[in-house]
């Protein structure tokens, strides 16, 4: 799972997770689908998008996307949020306008958090406890 990639098709917008690598290149509506290079500054979207854990012990992790939370419109969503660990990655699903960009995983193996917004795309974060921001 170390080697796992995000793809992202650029005319439908699906996003799918390659765990191995293979030949030939992943398409999509008969166009190549864009690797997601997950960004980890803040610098444009105002502190939005980056997840941060709000708690951790040896077993819970609490994260939220954003220090101030993200926005969970029909046109504007995190819609995803993972753990990666070693050997796994755990997701959690969101809804727009039902979820909030805030999920709880159970797993001791843990070594970076994703998240993904639909307008701006993949983010990370390497774990590190931080306090919640209401």
């Amino acid at each position: 799972m170390k080697n796992a990639k995000i793809y992202k098709c650029n005319h439908c917008g699906k996003t799918i997770m390659q765990m191995n690598e293979g030949k030939g290149r992943l398409a999509c509506c008969q166009n190549f689908m864009e690797l997601l290079i997950p960004n980890s500054k803040e610098e444009v979207t105002k502190e939005k998008h980056i997840p941060h854990i709000i708690s951790k012990d040896n077993s819970t992790i609490e994260v939220q996307t954003g220090k101030s939370r993200h926005v969970m419109s029909k046109d504007h969503y995190i819609n995803w949020i993972a753990i990666f660990g070693d050997d796994e990655w755990v997701i959690k699903w969101l809804e727009p306008e039902v979820d909030i960009p805030y999920v709880v995983f159970n797993t001791e193996k843990q070594n970076e958090i994703y998240s993904y917004c639909n307008l701006h795309g993949l983010w990370k974060t390497n774990i590190k406890v931080e306090k919640e921001i209401e």
